[in-house]
């Protein structure tokens, strides 16, 4: 029996194909789209916002359309600082409370309950803002709901607060990714939309009167229940999930002020940086610009890049140095160094950014190398600007450069688009000692210039130092206090073991001048205040922790001793703590056979592509055609290995499937425009066989095979061929241009031989 299955994803004008098992039906949607039949039906969010604190959950639900039973993978994003600490099932009227274990020990329990036939769930985390959900054993028609919970704190900036929902994982570039099966799950492919919806409300309790209440992004519904109370809620329930919900609103006074949340024995301080006369502190500066050219910023978002990166070259200080780099896969600089702000290198600069096209994959090291590791000249202030959605793989290692390296500059990060990396683009500007903004594509640009303006030219708090006494405190994060801009509170958490009242002076360096704060505050007794802070320290603290110790270990040393240790003490923190982590996961399981024997197939969910983000961008020219030619497929389940081809997404660098051999791991089946591509293509891979094998297969030489062998075509005598040489049809997919079977491995070679066959790939165990 095959246990993987993959999924025929959209028809050709919403015409149906047949019914075989392993293949789902698109039917057109409202809009006469064609729809994807998909596990995943329905999502709905609903989120407690009170003061500076949410409390959200969200409920998926999951059906089985086919006549099998199935495993469904659903790879979804979070925010990246929320504390999830509840998981739970419904199978019918039965509710089963998720556990949290350690991340191997949930997958053993999940996998042995998988194949029992037992109803069982599995979340794991893969970043702080990716999760994976696994759905074992839901029979044909049967329905399971998944609800996960979280909490997490409000972003406050520039007298805005803002509660944001990420709805979708943008494509990344997992070239250099350590597990690039995890974080890219398949595409819809061009002109189709996944049968999936979400519906979303937020009940808003800000404990003050509002200014103003907007949604960036979603047209939504706001009520209004009294002072500062509203129900906001997205307009259409059956909103498509291809970008952020970004809430924000004013209060209509002053807005953040200083002042202590508790709960038995855990604080949240918020405290107001300093304001101080902008010009009276303008230091000689070198400005450096950082363009993410590569192909997931093709159309909008490159040209929302160069919107800004040309506004902010206007608002360049007279004795300001500045340059322009641009990257890829690698590293274009306008000048080798940078240059003095006359109006002749401006022309120059402003031609370079206006000439600009998105194309190819995304590395952010090198550019990271070519402006952080190198001092700034003259001894100036040195101000990196980068901008980019932050759709990579290799978060960590990027961190780590950017914490090596923060000495020599300040990085500034803008995220482009309406569904970027957050986790990513947030961290690198923490690390970098800078800020971060998210510039949507719907945003005017001018209020991120004008915080960035204000925040480069007006002095920075910085040696931050917090003193608490009072109150027997412990277990203070951050450890390290990052600077401070006058726009945006510092936020620590902690611990307290006696009730009543405390000093807490906040001292650090202004303008080179020291400078500080006193202010009072009260500890409360048990049972008082916001019961998440415990959760939200928990997450902040558990931050800190691989912050210090998880960045700083390079690729080189990730495996050894001291890092295995540090990944058991992170698993014990998330332990005690109840939270999730990448060392830590959620499991349930309803302890009641439902599938004798435990066959299934496994269908990886797919998601929509970001709103805004250019399929021929991601994917290459021959994604262009809107019918079901070509589709985003995993070769690979978890641990499993290397992702892309197209648009340089993952593989080597846009290695076009209709010019060359598929890349190792997520392959795009080759669909050339003409038949005289198809024959080129055929001739170059029958010249070398051995590139149509996906490269677990290339050592294989004894032995029964589980295949996926993908095809060109369907010549009339295909499964005679497939039958002389030994090969066992067991199942075929007609929209994907697949057939699963086994075959005894010292035949693969003439396998892979045939004409019509196009590549050869293990089916996930």
């Amino acid at each position: 029996m095959l246990t993987s299955f993959l999924v025929a994803f959209a028809l050709a004008g919403g015409q149906q194909a047949d019914n075989t098992p392993g293949q789902l039906i698109g039917i057109p949607d409202r809009d006469g789209r064609p729809a994807l039949v998909m596990p995943l039906r329905h999502t709905s969010v609903e989120a407690d916002v009170a003061g500076i604190a949410s409390r959200v959950t969200v409920t998926q639900t999951f059906t089985n359309p086919s006549r099998t039973p199935i495993e469904a993978v659903y790879t979804f994003p979070l925010p990246a600082d929320a504390a999830v600490d509840r998981m739970r099932i419904k199978v019918g009227e039965r509710i089963v409370e998720g556990e949290i274990k350690r991340a191997e020990e949930a997958r053993a329990i999940y996998d042995a309950a998988r194949n029992a036939g037992m109803t069982a769930a599995l979340l794991d985390q893969e970043r702080p803002n990716i999760f994976t959900q696994s759905i074992a054993n839901i029979m044909p028609g049967a329905t399971v709901q998944v609800e996960i919970s979280y909490v997490e704190l409000l972003k406050y900036e520039n007298g805005e607060f803002e509660f944001s929902f990420p709805m979708v994982v943008g494509p990344r570039n997992t070239m250099n990714a350590p597990d690039p099966g995890q974080i890219s799950p398949p595409i819809t492919p061009k002109g189709t939309r996944t049968g999936h919806d979400v519906s979303l409300t937020v009940h808003l309790d800000a404990g003050m009167s509002l200014e103003s209440v907007k949604s960036v992004l979603h047209a939504v519904k706001v009520d209004k229940r009294g002072a500062g109370k509203y129900d906001v809620s997205l307009s259409n329930n059956r909103e498509i999930p291809n970008r952020d919900f970004i809430l924000k609103w004013a209060p209509a006074g002053s807005g953040v002020t200083e002042g202590l949340i508790a709960h038995n024995g855990t604080f949240c301080l918020t405290i107001v940086p300093p304001r101080a006369d902008v010009e009276k502190y303008a230091a000689p500066r070198e400005v450096v610009f950082v363009m993410d050219q590569s192909g997931s910023q093709s159309g909008f978002p490159i040209e929302k890049s160069k919107e800004l990166t040309l506004a902010m070259i206007d608002k360049l200080r007279p004795d300001d140095l500045f340059n322009v780099v641009t990257f890829t896969t690698g590293v274009n600089q306008l000048w080798p160094e940078s240059m003095p702000n006359r109006p002749d290198l401006v022309r120059q600069a402003k031609q370079f950014v206006q000439g600009l096209q998105a194309s190819g994959g995304t590395n952010f090291l090198p550019p990271l190398t070519a402006t952080m590791a190198h001092r700034p000249i003259d001894g100036r202030l040195k101000l990196i600007v980068f901008n980019s959605d932050g759709y990579v793989g290799d978060d960590f290692d990027i961190l780590q450069m950017v914490q090596t390296n923060r000495l020599n500059a300040r990085l500034f990060t803008f995220g482009i688009g309406n569904s970027v990396n957050r986790f990513l683009i947030d961290g690198m500007s923490y690390e970098g000692r800078g800020a971060s903004e998210i510039v949507t594509l719907a945003d005017d640009v001018a209020p991120a210039i004008e915080r960035f303006l204000r925040r480069t030219q007006t002095p920075v708090l910085t040696d931050v130092q917090v003193r608490i006494a009072g109150g027997n405190t412990h277990d203070v994060t951050p450890n390290a206090v990052p600077d401070l801009f006058s726009d945006s509170p510092l936020v620590v958490f902690g611990k307290y073991d006696k009730p009543g009242p405390a000093k807490v002076t906040i001292g650090g360096s202004l303008a080179g001048e020291p400078w500080t704060r006193t202010i009072d505050v009260v500890f409360p007794a048990e049972g008082a205040g916001n019961s998440g802070i415990a959760k939200m320290w928990a997450r902040k603290k558990l931050d800190d922790m691989v912050r210090e110790d998880y960045y700083a270990a390079t690729a080189s040393t990730r495996g050894g001793k001291q890092y295995r240790e540090n990944d058991e003490r992170f698993a014990q923190f998330a332990l005690a703590n109840g939270i999730m982590s990448q060392w830590t996961s959620f499991v349930a399981v309803e302890k009641r056979v439902v599938n004798i024997g435990g066959h299934h197939r496994t269908v990886r969910v797919p998601i929509e592509m970001a709103d805004g983000v250019s399929y021929e961008g991601i994917f290459g020219g021959h994604y262009q055609d809107k019918a079901a030619t070509g589709s985003v497929m995993r070769m690979q389940g978890r641990g499993g290995a290397a992702a892309s081809g197209g648009g340089g997404f993952g593989g080597a660098g846009g290695a076009a499937a209709a010019s060359g051999p598929p890349t190792q791991g997520l392959y795009r089946p080759a669909r050339p425009s003409s038949k005289e591509e198809l024959e080129v293509l055929r001739t170059q891979l029958a010249s070398v066989p051995a590139l149509k094998l996906h490269a677990s297969l290339k050592d294989a030489k004894t032995g029964k095979l589980e295949l996926i062998v993908m095809v060109f075509d369907w010549p009339d005598d295909w499964k005679k061929q497939l039958e002389d040489l030994g090969f066992v049809v067991a199942d075929q997919d007609n929209g994907l241009h697949a057939v699963f079977g086994t075959v005894d491995a010292k035949v693969l070679l003439e396998l892979a031989k045939l004409k019509f066959v196009s590549y050869i790939a293990p089916i996930e165990e």
